[in-house]
């Protein structure tokens, strides 16, 4: 966990590890760090289960269950008593998005949610992975690796929980992002999440908010 200051009531930030499923929290106690120096927010990182020991649906589990936690208990830590914030990096950007849809359906809000080179397709087939898959340091081909950890042969690797740019109904979310091929998708609803690509960057970033169900 992270702060900022030592106050009470700072922001709380539900900060989801990458690392393809598998790697796990090493190398991100800096970043989150600088991530909580110049927000002022409280930064939660969930340490959830890795494969290939525990496959899916174990980091989607922990995942949902720490946000419910945080939710339910937001002074716990030091968090405001308001909707938190869910943000994910590469694979753990797959875990935010399905956090959000989780969450969201059942009724509660999120403060905003950040998919940072989101891992959301788990058939590596979108227009990134082709035209990307190699030259640029991150293979297809390890993200295919990471994915065969991960996922058990019998998961359908097109379903919604497993490949979130294939969720059929975006319209209880107000706003969804994560990727250009998602982004794209909810345009085409009326919404339009801005979407930011680094110049070096293999997979786009994101940046949601006001992730919450329509009234």
């Amino acid at each position: 966990m992270c702060t900022a200051r030592s106050r009470v009531g700072l922001q709380t930030i539900l900060y989801l590890l990458g690392g393809g499923f598998v790697i796990g929290p090493h190398g991100y106690d800096a970043r989150l760090r600088q991530l909580a120096l110049p927000t002022g927010c409280l930064i939660v990182a969930l340490h959830c289960r890795l494969a290939p020991e525990h496959r899916f649906h174990a980091a989607i589990e922990d995942a949902v269950d720490g946000a419910d936690w945080l939710a339910t208990y937001p002074d716990a830590l030091g968090g405001l008593t308001a909707p938190l914030g869910v943000v994910g990096d590469s694979s753990a950007g797959n875990l935010a998005a399905t956090v959000a849809r989780t969450v969201t359906r059942a009724g509660a809000p999120l403060a905003f949610q950040v998919l940072l080179y989101p891992m959301l397709g788990a058939t590596a087939s979108s227009p990134s992975y082709i035209e990307l898959a190699s030259g640029y340091g991150f293979l297809r081909e390890k993200s295919v690796w990471y994915l065969d950890q991960c996922l058990p042969p019998q998961v359908d690797r097109c379903a919604p929980r497993v490949t979130p740019l294939f969720e059929p109904d975006l319209s209880r979310v107000r706003l969804y992002g994560g990727g250009e091929e998602t982004t794209g998708r909810k345009a085409d609803t009326g919404a339009s999440p801005p979407t930011v690509r680094g110049p070096n960057v293999g997979e786009s970033a994101a940046f949601t908010r006001g992730c919450r169900t329509n009234p």
